[in-house]
């Protein structure tokens, strides 16, 4: 009997590490479409996964060798709050942001186990990327309505209608966004031994960086360039 019920519990613990990473895999996606609805699903993570580590004893905590650069980055950003001229809001900034990427951090490394659930992360953040760049296309091609974004002046610059955002909040955090992911598809495209699997990664590589130039982001451009 005792079997049977530590079998039964050991299962649930297990179907919860999977809802924890189908969380995770969910901010994976979300994080470019809707930063809101990411930060939830990382929060439902972390959550299900602290229960299996409190509860499964089979459950250790992985380390890594980004562990401490990662804590001074925390406990650096966390002093920068205290010398702010406006604290309220960088503490907001810390805990939403810092928070966001130690919370991103442990996840991948706690629930990332196994080269599947690699792939299915990699897959569910290449998904997100193509609607990025895809919405970027569309902006380009028939142009976007700049009256109500905060960050440029629509009646002094009429021109930067052309400047493209796609579902970022500004054009340079878009291209923030696109470095990353170019070096991400970069990486695969030097390893690929496949050469149709190549070509298409280049093709991916081009359109990234079609969709880079289109923000008109300079440092950013300059940046991928070097």
């Amino acid at each position: 009997m005792r079997d049977l019920k530590a079998m039964r519990r050991k299962r649930n613990l297990m179907s919860i590490e999977g809802l924890a990473f189908k969380a995770f895999q969910a901010e994976a996606f979300l994080v470019a479409l809707s930063p809101t609805a990411a930060t939830i699903a990382m929060l439902i993570g972390f959550l299900l996964w602290l229960i299996c580590w409190k509860m499964d004893d089979d459950v250790h905590f992985r380390h890594f060798s980004f562990d401490k650069p990662l804590l001074v980055f925390v406990i650096i950003s966390g002093l920068s709050v205290l010398v702010s001229p406006d604290k309220a809001f960088s503490f907001y900034n810390y805990y939403n942001l810092v928070g966001a990427y130690a919370i991103t951090y442990i996840l991948a490394g706690q629930l990332v186990r196994t080269e599947e659930r690699l792939r299915s992360i990699l897959e569910a953040f290449a998904v997100s990327a193509a609607i990025v760049v895809l919405y970027g296309f569309y902006q380009f091609i028939f142009g976007i309505d700049i009256s109500a974004m905060k960050w440029v002046d629509g009646n002094a610059f009429p021109e930067l209608s052309k400047r493209i955002f796609s579902t970022w909040e500004n054009p340079n955090i878009l291209a923030g966004y696109l470095n990353e992911v170019i070096c991400m598809v970069f990486a695969f495209f030097v390893t690929l031994e496949d050469k149709k699997a190549k070509w298409m990664t280049a093709g991916m590589i081009l359109c990234l960086v079609a969709c880079l130039v289109m923000t008109y982001a300079r440092g950013a451009c300059l940046a991928i360039a070097v």
